[in-house]
């Protein structure tokens, strides 16, 4: 997760505590804050993301 943290806009951070995964992300814009959670969502899901989130 945290390779795919290369959004430029978009400050992030992941860490995994025990059987968890938690992502923080700060951005100033919806935009770029969208195109980061869809990477990340692409990178941990095997399935195409739903339509509703296609860019």
């Amino acid at each position: 997760a945290r390779a795919a943290l290369t959004e430029p806009g978009v400050r992030g951070a992941a860490s995994a505590p025990p059987g968890r995964l938690v992502i923080r992300l700060l951005a100033a814009d919806n935009w770029p804050l969208r195109r980061q959670i869809n990477r990340l969502l692409t990178v941990l899901r095997p399935d195409p993301l739903p339509r509703i989130w296609q860019v």
